[in-house]
């Protein structure tokens, strides 16, 4: 018995280092970009397999931003996204993912409402997500206006000293 488990350790030995390789190699490669970008938009394996590796090698995550915000609308996927994100926050993702959130705002629904507020507030985008609960404080749906309080109540105390500018507490 103690040989099978010690196969089954070494099968899996070399696949760790298989794998490894092979992520290398992807890391490497000139394509890996629109590799990734095409894998984003594809099936749940080829979608999990590219936020795995760029949880790893958040290099490409500016680029494949505004794809990453409309896979975390998506109900299954923003739990595997939340840490893309944080991976690649050093590298000062604010700006451009300000930029993606205000471009879908205008139209967002309840659905999008929730889902970025959870995944601003995952990734501790507190910036974008004072601008988010803004907006749907004072929204004239009321579904729009319960997300904003929610978020309003559940971060108060990170994003109350945000409310320079176009923020402010009472919406």
């Amino acid at each position: 018995m103690r040989h099978d488990f010690d196969s089954q350790w070494n099968a899996l030995v070399t696949g760790e280092s298989e794998l490894a390789r092979l992520r290398l190699d992807i890391y490497q490669s000139e394509a890996r970009t629109e590799t990734l970008r095409v894998a984003l938009m594809g099936s749940p394996a080829d979608t999990s397999t590219a936020l795995t590796f760029l949880q790893n090698f958040p290099d490409d995550v500016p680029q494949l931003l505004s794809v990453l915000v409309n896979r975390a609308l998506t109900m299954g996927w923003a739990p595997m996204v939340w840490p893309v994100l944080m991976a690649a926050r050093p590298r000062s993702l604010d700006t451009r993912l300000a930029q993606i959130v205000s471009g879908i705002l205008p139209t967002a629904d309840e659905h999008d409402f929730l889902r970025l507020g959870e995944l601003l507030a995952c990734s501790q985008c507190w910036s974008i997500l004072a601008q988010v609960v803004s907006v749907a404080r004072s929204s004239e749906d009321q579904g729009i206006r319960d997300i904003g309080e929610y978020y309003y109540r559940e971060y108060r105390s990170v994003l109350a000293p945000l409310r320079e500018g176009s923020w402010s507490e009472n919406g």
